[in-house]
């Protein structure tokens, strides 16, 4: 068997490449699969590009993304596109269309939880688009339950939980010895509320 994963490799080291590594190093530990894989990173002067929602760069990203998909999809048995919301709505319908053609599962994991975000306030035209674009892939795989609710709310009912962490058991045993003096706690990320870090500390 094998799976065609598109998500980010390179670029800036964050939560979308460590949560991408994890998956593809999970899934190479898995026995009989075999997998493909297509950086989806940006360049690393993204953020200088990203002042309007299409440029040339974000054009020629979705056009190395989709021929190097068309170029591998034939050899795969399923394909797994880890995308935000952005690169989802921007690429996925020609993916989608691609992998009908070839009779291909696709599932989109996404990366951050705001996939659903403001799609229930937005315009009719813009929420039509959004749902028919995630109607389009076999599943989603939303990375909270939140994000999983808010999907069925908007009537959207091929997703599933799956949360970005790694079975306890394959991580090395915790050292639960007391400690002496006030606790510490180091949280990454960014830093704020819908991250989750205030609701700890409280």
């Amino acid at each position: 068997r094998t799976i065609l994963c598109l998500g980010p490799v390179g670029g800036t080291l964050g939560g979308a490449v460590s949560l991408f590594q994890v998956t593809l190093e999970g899934l190479a530990a898995l026995p009989n699969l075999e997998i493909e894989v297509i950086d989806t990173a940006p360049p690393p002067n993204y953020y200088v590009y990203k002042t309007h929602l299409v440029n040339n760069e974000t054009l020629n990203r979705a056009y190395r993304i989709i021929a190097e998909f068309r170029s591998k999809i034939g050899r795969a048995d399923a394909v797994l596109f880890y995308a935000n919301r952005e690169l989802a709505l921007a690429v996925g319908p020609v993916l989608t269309l691609i992998a009908k053609m070839y009779k291909k599962p696709i599932y989109l994991k996404t990366i951050a939880g705001n996939l659903a975000m403001g799609l229930a306030e937005a315009n009719a035209p813009l929420r039509r688009y959004a749902l028919s674009v995630m109607n389009s892939f076999t599943g989603i795989f939303a990375e909270t339950q939140l994000l999983q609710h808010e999907l069925q709310e908007l009537g959207y009912r091929k997703v599933y939980y799956v949360p970005n962490c790694r079975p306890e058991a394959s991580l090395p045993p915790a050292d639960l010895a007391p400690q002496m003096g006030q606790a510490r706690l180091v949280f990454i990320s960014q830093i704020n509320r819908l991250k989750g870090v205030f609701l700890i500390f409280e």
